[in-house]
């Protein structure tokens, strides 16, 4: 038996994701005992002339930037997408310029609708 067939969706287990967790673009799976999620199949958010460009300061973080952009601290991911940041950050230099996406269009992403 392939591994593959071994791992089935785990719909039998009730899990809250916030609306705005990367979580959401992803699914719990179950081998054996075990339950994980699965590798999220995260959205891209392409540049747009509505981006804020601003530099970073030494104390910045990237949650609290996404606090101040986006009213939560949860969409740190979306931050990461766009300016191509691995997490943990490691990249987040002093002076560098760093994208905001556009939050209307943020948003219109996370709930799915055509940008």
């Amino acid at each position: 038996m392939a591994n593959e067939e071994l791992v089935s969706e785990a719909s039998q287990f009730a899990v809250e994701v916030s609306s705005h967790s990367p979580l959401t673009f992803s699914k719990l799976r179950q081998f054996r005992e075990v339950v994980f999620w699965e590798r999220a199949d995260l959205p891209d958010f392409p540049p747009r002339d509505t981006d804020l460009i601003i530099p970073l300061n030494v104390q910045d973080r990237i949650d609290n930037l996404a606090n101040t952009a986006y009213e939560d601290p949860n969409l740190f991911w979306v931050l990461a997408i766009a300016n191509e940041i691995r997490l943990p950050p490691l990249q987040m230099n002093p002076g560098f310029g760093f994208r905001y996406p556009d939050g209307v269009n943020v948003f219109r992403v996370i709930r799915g609708e055509a940008v």
